[in-house]
């Protein structure tokens, strides 16, 4: 038909026979207002035959638009299917929007997807994909664009709770803070028993509760046993006198002695020693106050203390060389109290029979003060 020049006739059997090639160049030639018709009907005859990726032209050609956008997304070719969309007024683009996000939230390029999410008016997917994912900066950055304040603090304050019953506690605690629910996440690591992490956010967001956080915890692990984290948490509140308490309680002398060394100086290590000694006495309380130099100390602070007895039983223990120095103090005690007589026992017993004369001459008392000066110093 062609040789013969019969032209619409060799149209017509390239038509017939799906030669859509040689139809489009006999047209171009001899019919060319039949080349767009002849390219819509080639693009539909590639579909039919599964080959959308080479339709996608000649529905171009043709300007079908539409099916060049669905050839393009059956042949996957994404970036095609973009580029016709983005050609397109609203109208026939918006059809698509959603269906390239989707795509693009799969192959993880979510900037993309978010994109077309919004596009589309479908702002709610492009949250649900980036609290999939896990990138909740990003999620909430949109959602304030599109969502009411309760209603963000619902979702994540919802998905917060999943992750919690997942241990995943850093995960939740970065969703409350960021609906400034923090004091969820102190109640979260409350009840998990993570108190550093419960106190690291007590300082962040209620500076002025710290201390009162640290004691609460203090005397809620002292009651459960757990000494040494309490003794922290006391310490922290800077409540150390608390801590030594707590272990002189519970017969802990050596930590009792650290923490007061350490928190509240040379004395108060001294006192706690002191103490210490006196639930040992004897030669074991010596020793002990001699392994840390303050048997001496100990003695002076006895007396000074009117622990006499202890201070008798540390002397007798250490050496007969402190007796006389505590019976003296113990004899001006006794003195200052009005007992006389007692007094002067212990003036005597001290190797000090004048302190005795000079007593009772104080009070006027002669004939006592005779008899002692006779008696003990003729």
């Amino acid at each position: 038909f062609v040789k013969t020049r019969s032209h619409q006739k060799a149209l017509e059997s390239f038509r017939k026979g799906r030669a859509y090639r040689r139809a489009v160049e006999l047209a171009r030639s001899a019919f060319p207002n039949e080349v767009v018709s002849l390219e819509g009907e080639w693009g539909d005859y590639l579909i039919s035959q599964k080959q959308y990726d080479s339709a996608i032209s000649h529905f171009i050609e043709a300007g079908h638009s539409v099916k060049a956008i669905e050839a393009a997304i059956q042949a996957k070719q994404w970036a095609k299917a973009v580029q016709i969309v983005e050609l397109q007024d609203d109208t026939v683009a918006a059809r698509y929007y959603r269906q390239l996000a989707v795509h693009f939230a799969s192959a993880r390029d979510f900037s993309a997807a978010e994109r077309y999410f919004v596009k589309g008016g479908f702002g709610q997917d492009a949250i649900e994909m980036y609290t999939t994912a896990n990138m909740w900066d990003e999620a909430h950055r949109l959602a304030v664009t599109c969502m009411k304040p309760e209603d963000i603090a619902v979702l994540y304050i919802g998905q917060a709770k999943e992750m919690e019953q997942q241990g995943k506690y850093r995960e939740a605690e970065k969703l409350y803070v960021t609906v400034n629910e923090p004091d969820l996440a102190i109640q979260m690591y409350k009840k998990v028993r993570q108190n550093d992490n419960m106190i690291r956010l007590v300082a962040a967001h209620h500076p002025d509760l710290v201390v009162d956080t640290h004691l609460h915890l203090a005397k809620e692990l002292e009651g459960e046993g757990q000494f040494r984290q309490a003794e922290q948490h006391y310490c922290d509140a800077k409540d150390w006198r608390a801590a030594v308490n707590m272990l002189r309680g519970n017969d802990m002398w050596e930590d009792a002695y650290r923490v007061a060394k350490q928190h509240g100086g040379s004395k108060a290590a001294q006192q706690v020693a002191y103490l210490w000694a006196k639930t040992l006495g004897g030669d074991s309380a010596v020793r002990l106050l001699t392994k840390f130099g303050l048997l001496d100390a100990a003695i002076e602070y006895a007396t000074d203390n009117g622990s006499f007895e202890f201070a008798f039983e540390l002397g007798r223990s250490a050496g007969k060389s402190k007796l006389p120095e505590i019976h003296l103090k113990y004899a001006m005690f006794l003195e200052d109290e009005g007992k006389f007589q007692e007094a002067e026992a212990e003036f005597v017993k001290s190797g000090k029979p004048k302190e005795a004369v000079l007593m009772y001459v104080h009070n006027q008392d002669w004939k006592s003060a005779q008899r002692v000066a006779e008696e003990y110093d003729p």
